[in-house]
């Protein structure tokens, strides 16, 4: 399973709303701040990486590309 997959898979799972790579996470209410945090703690986990303050930001948490970007961004400073 690719990121883009992995992170509709668990937002369909956390959430029970049907969504695409392209739906509008915050604007549509799919997840509120709680749901923003328990989605960092599963990037951070699934992933092995740290966010900083910087990368979080509503246009990184739009949608489901939004948040593979940050992640392929973040791989790539490693």
């Amino acid at each position: 399973m690719n990121i883009e997959q992995q992170l509709v898979y668990y937002l369909q799972e956390s959430t029970d709303v049907e969504l695409t790579a392209d739906t509008p996470l915050l604007e549509s209410g799919v997840i509120d701040s709680m749901g923003v945090m328990a989605l960092i703690a599963f990037i951070e986990n699934e992933y092995g990486l740290v966010l900083d303050m910087d990368d979080l930001t509503i246009e990184n948490f739009a949608t489901v590309k939004d948040i593979k970007n940050l992640i392929n961004g973040k791989k790539k400073e490693e």
